[in-house]
């Protein structure tokens, strides 16, 4: 095979019109995830955005870069002027938008969405967005197989959530659900999560 036949890997897969679905869940059930700094600023609403990673067409899991750049869209828009900022697989905090034009510079394909997003006012987390990588260990439904974006705040954000992605630039590429999962945990308690029995 001569080079030039050989597939470009650079160039990342693109899906069918309303190939990737996308489902949500609210509220806190046994298999989210709990970061000690978001228990600590007592961010407990959550709102999950859960992006199925099985898309026809492509061989690999797929990991939908521009849902996951239209939520970084949702933080940036509804805290103009405040620090957002990517935690990485190494630990290290850096603005988002630094992390994206050195994201910019590497191959698209062998990009993964990092795991923490954090929105801050006065140094204190308002929001954090927890990547849940059950893409890794599979999962229960609905989380199988996926890349769940766990949203934490002081306050339910899942109706802005779901309205930004319906206006979203790519918004023709997903199938967003038209219902909201509730947890069992969120609806027999009014407990912070933090307190409520996961086992």
């Amino acid at each position: 095979m001569h080079d030039s036949e050989r597939m470009d890997t650079s160039t990342p897969f693109e899906p069918r019109p309303g190939g990737v679905d996308v489902s949500f869940v609210r509220g806190v059930d046994r298999f989210s995830t709990f970061p000690d700094f978001v228990k600590q600023a007592h961010l407990g609403s959550r709102f999950a955005v859960v992006q199925e990673t099985y898309v026809e067409g492509c061989t690999d899991m797929h990991f939908e870069e521009p849902l996951w750049r239209a939520l970084v869209d949702f933080l940036r828009n509804k805290f103009p002027g405040e620090a957002v900022d990517v935690t990485t697989e190494l630990g290290a905090s850096v603005p988002v938008d630094r992390f994206l034009t050195e994201w910019d510079k590497t191959v698209p394909s062998e990009h993964e969405p990092p795991p923490v997003l954090t929105a801050s006012v006065n140094f204190r987390p308002i929001v954090c967005m927890v990547t849940d990588y059950w893409t890794r260990v599979g999962g229960p439904r609905p989380y199988h197989d996926s890349y769940t974006y766990s949203i934490y705040s002081d306050s339910d954000l899942g109706d802005e959530v779901m309205s930004a992605l319906a206006d979203a630039a790519c918004r023709s590429r997903w199938t967003l659900a038209p219902e909201v999962i509730p947890t069992t945990s969120a609806q027999a308690s009014h407990r912070p999560w933090w307190k409520l029995d996961r086992r």
